[in-house]
């Protein structure tokens, strides 16, 4: 038992620092853009939902947003947020609008904004939206 306990805390620290993110966490660098299927040029570091699939994002003047969708289910998708948003360096609070709806607040020491995570209009797909400003 005791030895199972160690392997997983050992596996937690080393899969931490295989968090995938988004973009390269230099905002005042970018151009302004709009992208159809990616992400704009230097979208903060935040954590990326590896199955969804990125409508589009923009950039503009160091805010940035995204807009992204999944086949998975809500709970899987916000279990992982909550799961990868520390390791990144994001403080967050969540709010649970409705049983379809979350609202995670995230800051770090640069940039603030919001992830939510709804069922989309046809209960059937996960939506993932992103925003990030400036502090």
């Amino acid at each position: 038992m005791k030895t199972r306990l160690i392997a997983v805390v050992v596996l937690s620290f080393l899969l931490s620092a295989c968090v995938p993110t988004i973009g390269g966490s230099s905002p005042g660098l970018a151009k302004d853009e709009f992208k159809k299927g990616a992400y704009a040029v230097g979208f903060p570091a935040v954590p990326f939902y590896k199955n969804s699939k990125v409508m589009e994002s923009y950039g503009y003047q160091g805010k940035f947003g995204s807009v992204s969708v999944t086949n998975d289910e809500i709970s899987k998708v916000t279990k992982f947020f909550e799961e990868s948003l520390k390791p990144l360096g994001w403080d967050y609070s969540v709010h649970q609008n409705s049983a379809t709806s979350y609202e995670y607040s995230i800051s770090n020491a640069k940039q603030q904004g919001s992830i939510i995570i709804n069922t989309t209009v046809d209960g059937k797909k996960t939506g993932i939206t992103i925003s990030i400003a400036p502090r």
